[in-house]
């Protein structure tokens, strides 16, 4: 039986998709219910950045879940569904969902995924009898993270670069930083190890070249990054075009003169995206050309035209 090689397998990985299991297989499909029985997913805000970085709300719909809710909000009582809660085990997060039992459940059962291990203390609120009667799943997921790309990951620390360097910033949480970390390698299935710099120590890297390593670098180490211009394809249309959300939106003027709004989704499931938007500029004008010119040359050759017609 033929094998993949190391380099067909990390060809075809995708955190996005490994996130994406991990959501379906230990969170929505480890929730058994009858046919006439449905789901209601409740989230926190890094629930839904993680959930909505690798699926459509028409795709969780199709996982069997009837709807998304903030776990925050004021919800109605669904005496019929099964609550489903994907949630950081924060205090307040705890407090929402024994609020949602007592003294009035407002759902016919309460399971429970929580994205990184919940201390003790924590759990000894969810351990009241009249609450435990209510909750039929309690369960640590790892994912403490948000995939960005196929082999992009962010923990989401929009002011890391202030936290680290800023002499008026609160202590950076070191400890928060190292869960996230942990639970991306969990989800790896890794136990790496660990490297970071010592005494400005640049040749460090070379010194040491071991499999499945996790390299922790600090701004230091690359001061010229955050100084210059890139001008890949994804950068530059980043910094010229409107989009946000990674959903490109332009007017479109059809062949009668009529214009429509149009908005493209830019992410794995673009074939062009996904294999320009690292090269650099000048390169994607030229491949895009070269490949434009061999579609109209095939076109032609199937309507039996002359090339270069």
């Amino acid at each position: 039986m033929a094998t993949s090689s190391p380099q067909e397998e990390l060809r075809d990985f995708s955190l996005k998709d490994l996130v994406q299991n991990n959501i379906r297989d230990n969170v929505i499909n480890a929730v058994q219910t009858n046919k006439d029985e449905w789901k209601v997913l409740i989230v926190d805000d890094k629930a839904l950045h993680a959930l909505s970085s690798v699926y459509r709300m028409s795709e969780v719909i199709k996982e069997g879940i009837t709807v998304v809710e903030s776990i925050s909000k004021r919800r109605k009582p669904i005496k019929d569904f099964h609550a489903l809660y994907l949630c950081l085990p924060t205090e307040e997060n705890i407090d929402f969902i024994v609020n949602d039992i007592v003294p009035t459940p407002l759902y016919k059962a309460v399971h429970v995924f929580f994205m990184t291990a919940c201390s003790k203390d924590l759990l000894a609120k969810l351990a009241r009898k009249r609450i435990m009667s209510q909750i039929k799943t309690l369960k640590e997921v790892s994912l403490y993270f948000r995939p960005v790309e196929a082999r992009v990951f962010t923990i989401d620390r929009p002011n890391g670069m202030y936290e680290c360097y800023s002499p008026y910033a609160n202590p950076l949480d070191v400890d928060s930083i190292s869960t996230q970390l942990l639970t991306l390698c969990e989800s790896l299935k890794e136990v790496p190890i660990v490297r970071c710099a010592s005494n400005n120590d640049s040749n460090w890297l070379q010194k040491h070249k071991r499999p499945s390593q996790l390299l922790i670098l600090d701004r230091s180490f690359d001061l010229m990054s955050p100084l210059a211009h890139e001008l890949t394809y994804q950068a530059a249309s980043m910094d010229l075009l409107d989009i946000e959300n990674n959903i490109y939106s332009f007017d479109f003027r059809d062949g009668a003169g009529r214009t429509s709004r149009k908005q493209i989704t830019l992410d794995e499931t673009d074939d062009l995206w996904v294999q320009f938007r690292h090269y650099h500029i000048s390169e994607v004008f030229q491949q895009v050309s070269q490949q434009f010119k061999t579609f109209s040359e095939s076109a032609k050759h199937m309507q039996g035209l002359p090339s270069g017609e």
